[in-house]
């Protein structure tokens, strides 16, 4: 089986979330969900990562018309979902958010297996994050980072030798 630059991706960042969540929350038994919809209170606080979407960036064609490699942006969806607090205790969220935002860019913008995973064509683009403090949301202390991951496909490594 070939593990493609997609997957490790997808799995290191896996590995970041638990470490970030075991930091902020404290659990010996890092709470991270890949691929799921929805995760139950009693689980919270957890991480949620969905693969999300590839994109092709470029394109290289091949000089002898074979496959054509490419620059790929992977556009996963990284959660950060706190345990619920009563009602009058939303402000209590703000520090927490801010802690895990931190934690989260920090551990994915300098992760050096992360970097070398992506190679010299690549590279890491932070796009912000939004959470549920907003009108009309749940208010349940949930956040969402976007980062986009720049990575060349390259037919041969997915290959079977």
């Amino acid at each position: 089986m070939i593990t493609d630059r997609r997957s490790q991706i997808l799995n290191r960042l896996q590995a970041i979330l638990g470490e970030v969540i075991a930091d902020i929350a404290g659990t010996p038994a890092p709470l991270v969900f890949r691929n799921r919809d929805q995760i139950p209170p009693d689980k919270l606080p957890a991480m949620l990562l969905l693969d999300g979407i590839e994109d092709t960036v470029l394109t290289k064609k091949s000089p002898r018309g074979g496959p054509s490699s490419s620059i790929m942006a992977l556009k996963p969806e990284i959660f950060a979902l706190l345990k619920h607090k009563p009602l009058e205790s939303e402000s209590a969220y703000a520090p927490e958010m801010n802690a895990y935002r931190n934690a989260i860019y920090v551990r994915i913008m300098f992760d050096a297996q992360l970097l070398n995973i992506m190679g010299d064509n690549g590279g890491i683009e932070y796009r912000g994050f939004q959470t549920d403090m907003q009108t009309g949301r749940s208010m349940w202390g949930e956040l969402q980072l976007f980062f986009i991951f720049h990575y060349p496909l390259i037919p041969s490594e997915l290959q079977e030798v």
